[in-house]
């Protein structure tokens, strides 16, 4: 059995055929998929593709680079609420990146923190992104 445990299959670069690619899964013998988000927006959809494929899980949570968009009241609400979600299998993709300077390495650490204590409290797996922050 194969499980792809990392995907990003909400990436626009998949609109074209993404549906007819996840629909050939199975009888290329995957037999589950857990869809990474990265984003607030990447959550969203994470969770769409998770209810349309009986097959597909998601992580919720906010990449270090997309670590701003939980400046906005209420985003990390969000991030708990769908956490929850029975398709829900883990807190992620969060962690540390300090390859690229897109986001104040406090701002990340706050955010990582954030997300663990998540985790925590609701007893869930996370999955760390960790780019030159070890």
């Amino acid at each position: 059995m194969i499980i792809d445990t990392h995907a990003h299959y909400d990436d626009e670069r998949f609109d074209e055929d993404r549906d007819e690619l996840l629909l050939s899964m199975k009888e290329k013998g995957v037999e589950a998929i857990v869809n990474a988000s990265a984003s607030l927006k990447g959550c969203y959809d994470s969770l769409a593709l998770a209810l349309k494929y009986d097959f597909m899980y998601f992580l919720a949570g906010i990449h270090p680079s997309d670590a701003l968009d939980l400046e906005v009241e209420g985003n990390f609400d969000e991030i708990k609420r769908m956490a929850m979600h029975e398709k829900c299998v883990a807190v992620g993709e969060i962690g540390l990146e300090y390859h690229y300077d897109f986001v104040p390495k406090d701002v990340q650490k706050y955010v990582f923190g954030k997300h663990l204590e998540l985790a925590v409290k609701y007893d869930m797996p996370v999955i760390v992104h960790d780019r030159e922050a070890h």
